[in-house]
């Protein structure tokens, strides 16, 4: 089977047109890693396993890999049960027990879509027993049938690790080569952040979680170093003795120094030190 990303294992692959719906309708089922909860749209202490299906029509367009790689970098791949691209419609069909903001998730999914190099216009909708906008050229009663198949012949979804999984390749295959961490290493380091300051330190930074949705990580330390004072999450963060939380900490962390200007790291460091942060202690935290 094709190995689409270092980030996702296959599943099952189907690489070309099998049968007669719709036009060339094919599918492959891929695995990741979610680190939030479906139903209550929180942080998770530990992560799920995540299965979820790529529809391709006739072109087998690989580029809703890429689509789908900076939807895991935002943190908006984990509510996916089945995403596919037809005639520039990008297709994001979400599991029906997703609780989250959808008007907030759809930005994020916008943000992404124009992102691209050929940008693709964003549909997004949870999955209510409907056929998807134009994902399936055919009836809705067949896209309807074969969408269902799949979800329930692969018991798509969110579930947790098992010590031996049978028939099932690794969650990421050792094979693969590292790719350069950025920016996308400090997206994940940036969500990272927000999900550590949910569980630690019991600060749901909602505003944080919606910037990193729309802009990504980078742009969005750039836009709080930038501010002309420090953010609430700083604050609150501050007032929990956890700046080592802050975008401001992340900042000055050696392996992102790349990053970031000389400027902007010296913002970072001035605000730490107006605040009393202990540079010495948290050097490994």
């Amino acid at each position: 089977m094709r190995d689409y990303s270092q980030f996702f294992a296959t599943l099952y692959d189907e690489s070309c047109p099998v049968g007669s719906i719709g036009r060339g309708t094919h599918y492959s089922v891929l695995r990741t890693l979610a680190w939030f909860s479906l139903e209550k749209n929180i942080p998770l202490d530990s992560p799920l396993i995540h299965d979820w299906a790529v529809i391709w029509d006739e072109d087998h367009d690989v580029r809703v890999i890429e689509a789908a790689e900076r939807l895991l970098q935002r943190n908006l791949l984990y509510p996916v049960m089945f995403i596919g691209e037809r005639k520039a419609f990008f297709n994001v069909v979400l599991f029906p027990d997703f609780k989250g903001d959808v008007d907030m998730y759809t930005a994020g999914v916008t943000a992404v879509a124009e992102s691209l190099d050929d940008p693709w216009e964003p549909f997004v909708e949870v999955w209510g027993g409907r056929s998807p906008h134009s994902m399936i050229s055919c009836t809705e009663t067949k896209a309807v049938t074969y969408l269902e198949n799949i979800r329930n012949l692969w018991e798509l979804g969110h579930k947790p690790f098992q010590a031996e999984q049978e028939n099932c390749p690794p969650l990421f295959p050792p094979d693969l080569p590292i790719v350069d961490p950025y920016p996308k290493g400090f997206d994940l380091a940036m969500m990272d952040i927000y999900r550590r300051a949910h569980s630690e330190a019991k600060y749901n930074a909602a505003r944080f979680h919606q910037m990193l949705l729309q802009h990504g990580g980078l742009e969005t330390a750039r836009l709080l170093l930038h501010a002309g004072t420090v953010s609430d999450g700083y604050t609150a963060l501050w007032e929990r003795k956890r700046l080592d939380l802050t975008v401001e900490a992340l900042v000055l962390r050696p392996e992102w120094e790349a990053l970031f200007s000389e400027s902007e790291r010296s913002i970072a460091k001035k605000r730490l030190k107006e605040y009393g942060y202990d540079f010495d202690s948290n050097r490994t935290r």
